[in-house]
């Protein structure tokens, strides 16, 4: 998810605080999601809407579907 994170985001979003502005939820939070944290179900829907990521594939790279990549 890291990875994905790091190539997607920066393609929609100037910064983590803009991005953490966006989802709802702390810098912190888009840091350990960086680091290797996995974000939890809600975030990941907010995520793809955002990004207009398929959120089949955002469950599947943050591991919660079989076939992912959980970094």
């Amino acid at each position: 998810f890291a990875r994905w994170l790091e190539s997607i985001v920066p393609a929609v979003y100037e910064s983590d605080a803009e991005l953490a502005r966006a989802l709802g939820t702390s810098q912190a939070n888009i840091s350990r999601w960086r680091k290797g944290t996995t974000p939890q179900v809600p975030a990941l829907l907010k995520l793809s809407r955002l990004t207009g990521t398929s959120v089949d594939v955002l469950l599947r790279i943050a591991g919660y579907q079989a076939g992912g990549n959980a970094s």
